[in-house]
């Protein structure tokens, strides 16, 4: 379908920004459908990511960033499992898009009513939506081990705060004696 320039549409797509996002959508589109895939789920993506990181349109670029960081391919067996279902019975991805919303509603589901037990190691970020009975924050004195980045106060005190509040008791925060956190 061409909603740019079609003339029977009752709401054609007007704007250049927006007409701009679905030329490049198309452009993207015919480049993925000229891939060859291999079925092998991880090596496909990574020729998909590569695809939308070709984007001139800032909103692919984002959405390349975004891809980025989706590990679920790694992660999420139960999709990288489904995906290979397809493939192995079509010889190719066509009802992906049913696979991955599946996958992540489970993966929602799964991890949004886990018990959690024991000792449990991650990162603060990985923690969002979690409830623990006791959390022990540690910082260490290296970048990559702090919570506070590039000075950024005000994100610091988010991320602290999604921390602290995941425990439902008691947080300790381990923070270099010789560098402390400035927020404490």
């Amino acid at each position: 379908m061409d909603y740019v320039t079609a003339s029977n549409y009752e709401r054609l797509i007007r704007g250049k920004l927006r007409q701009l996002v679905i030329c490049e959508c198309k452009r993207i589109a015919d480049i993925c459908n000229d891939l060859q895939f291999t079925g092998e789920v991880a090596v496909d993506w990574v020729k998909v990511r590569q695809t939308l990181n070709s984007a001139t349109s800032d909103y692919l670029r984002k959405l390349h960033d975004d891809a980025m960081f989706i590990k679920l391919l790694r992660k999420g067996s139960l999709l990288n499992n489904s995906l290979a279902e397809i493939w192995r019975i079509n010889g190719n991805y066509n009802g992906a898009l049913d696979a991955v919303k599946r996958a992540l509603t489970q993966e929602h589901f799964a991890t949004s009513t886990k018990t959690w037990s024991g000792i449990n190691i991650m990162t603060i970020h990985k923690a969002k939506g979690k409830e623990f009975d006791e959390v022990i924050v540690y910082e260490g004195a290296f970048d990559g081990q702090r919570y506070i980045a590039h000075n950024d106060l005000d994100k610091a005190k988010l991320v602290l705060r999604v921390a602290v509040t995941r425990a439902k008791s008691k947080t300790i925060i381990f923070t270099p004696e010789n560098a402390p956190c400035t927020l404490l």
